[in-house]
């Protein structure tokens, strides 16, 4: 599937109410990088397990699915092997936009 598809498919998901919050969610989010590099490679979840089976990496299609429909029980193990059989690695960033104000933590 081409990248319009994708795109195509995630403007017609923000089009339901409360899925852009959801869709903002780390799990979510790591779970639409997996599901857009797949569909980039036009590969099926099966090809996908296929892949990782001859790379020498341990991942179901239930994990996978699990992962690229954002359950917040999936692993970080998990992900990686996902990652990793479709060439991509796990790169964490983190900013702190808005600590605590001074009052607040007089108050604790």
């Amino acid at each position: 599937m081409s990248n319009k598809t994708f795109t195509n498919m995630m403007e017609t998901l923000m089009d339901v109410p409360g899925v852009n919050d959801h869709i903002n969610s780390l799990p979510v989010q790591l779970g639409l990088k997996v599901l857009r590099q797949r569909m980039e490679l036009n590969l099926t979840q099966n090809q996908v397990i296929k892949l990782a089976k001859h790379k020498g990496i341990q991942l179901t299609q239930a994990q996978l699915s699990r992962i690229e429909n954002g359950d917040t029980n999936t692993g970080i193990d998990v992900y990686k092997k996902a990652l990793n059989v479709l060439g991509g690695s796990l790169k964490v960033e983190v900013e702190f936009d808005h600590p605590p104000t001074e009052r607040e933590l007089l108050n604790i």
